[in-house]
């Protein structure tokens, strides 16, 4: 829930450096409206996005990698997948 609520949140572009997202960590960030995930994120958590209803979700990996909880996107945000920064 490191980000739970953030009303400043606009853009976020997550370091190859970065290897999981934690359980709500973007939850209720409603002003958030693109995040860039890249291959390096092995694990997302249950309801990381939950609220967040103007994002737009860009992950570097072809589709949603088997570690990444069922509800990691419970408020189903657009995916693009295969994105090339």
């Amino acid at each position: 829930s490191v980000f739970f609520g953030c009303r400043n949140l606009t853009y976020i572009v997550i370091p190859d450096s970065v290897t999981s997202i934690g359980f709500s960590a973007f939850e209720e960030c409603t002003s958030l409206t693109s995040i860039e995930i890249p291959n390096s994120v092995t694990y997302i958590g249950f309801d990381a996005f939950e609220g967040c209803t103007s994002l737009t979700i860009y992950c570097e990996a072809d589709s949603k990698p088997s570690k990444w909880e069922v509800r990691w996107n419970p408020s189903n945000c657009p995916v693009v997948w295969g994105y090339k920064k």
